[in-house]
């Protein structure tokens, strides 16, 4: 029988991993991309019905979008996929069985980039599956590395969020990319 400490935080590790399935809107993004290929298909009939010549460089734009996106969206799924996994194996077994809080974290700061969510610390905290004063210990880590930038709210004083630089959202873009 897991003890009152143990219990409480599999309850933190399960808040966060409903909130964090709340992050994905996977049909919106594809109906970005979607909306992108029809623009171009538009193009593409306009100027073989006015016989005119359409710019290429429009259209490689226009190209270089959408695989932006669809890079994009393979990553984030990806990511998604890979946080909920951790979630659900963080439910199943001893808590101090798996450690990589700062890992967790990164994938939940990376997902929450792409939905463009602030995420507060103490959120941070509670989705890497550790004790807080650990979590902070990581988050600092972070910092030192520039992985992520700590932002006071414009809101409230009191919080704090946390950002992935974009030195973070790259390493994490190219560890995700298989």
């Amino acid at each position: 029988m897991p003890d009152t400490k143990e219990r409480q935080q599999r309850a933190r590790t399960n808040k966060a991993r409903h909130e964090a399935k709340g992050l994905g809107d996977e049909a919106e993004v594809l109906r970005e991309i979607a909306f992108k290929i029809l623009d171009i298909a538009k193009m593409i009939d306009k100027s073989e019905t006015n016989g005119s010549q359409f710019a290429t460089v429009d259209l490689e734009k226009k190209f270089n979008d959408i695989f932006q996106s669809s890079t994009t969206f393979r990553l984030y799924t990806y990511a998604m996929n890979e946080y909920q996994r951790r979630r659900r194996r963080d439910s199943l077994f001893p808590a101090d069985l798996f450690g990589e809080a700062s890992w967790d974290m990164l994938l939940f700061l990376f997902i929450s980039k792409i939905k463009g969510m602030d995420i507060r610390v103490t959120h941070l905290c509670e989705s890497s599956g550790v004790p807080s004063t650990t979590a902070l210990r990581y988050i600092d880590a972070l910092l030192k590395h520039d992985l992520v930038v700590k932002e006071r709210s414009l809101n409230d004083n009191r919080s704090m969020f946390v950002r992935l630089t974009q030195t973070g959202f790259d390493f994490m873009s190219k560890a995700l990319d298989r």
